[in-house]
């Protein structure tokens, strides 16, 4: 999980560092799913992370239709992410930006 979180951050905050990056990354999960250990990258890269919690697929829903709120990471159930992509709520990843997705397995 914490180079799953670290990999996601630089997507969120670019491979190096410039002007007008975010200093935050917002993450919305449920309670107790990252530890202290997963977010620890935050610090290297010099951003702060701010992590908000909800107890159901529904309530993360509910809270994405009454926008306006964004996350840079969110982390829903399966089934929830095709009902996120039916109400477009999710961003497409530009997998140009991700060079070592090929270290990734496909499975």
């Amino acid at each position: 999980m914490k180079y799953i979180l670290c990999g996601l951050a630089f997507l969120a905050f670019g491979a190096g560092s410039s002007e007008g990056q975010k200093s935050q990354l917002s993450i919305f999960t449920w309670p107790n799913y990252l530890s202290d250990e997963s977010v620890g990258f935050a610090e290297e890269l010099g951003v702060s992370v701010l992590i908000e919690t909800y107890t159901s697929n529904e309530e993360l829903l509910a809270k994405l239709l009454a926008g306006p709120v964004e996350y840079d990471i969110i982390m829903p159930s399966d089934y929830m992410v095709s009902i996120l992509t039916n109400h477009n709520l999710l961003a497409e990843l530009d997998r140009d930006k991700i060079p070592n997705l090929r270290n990734v397995s496909p499975q």
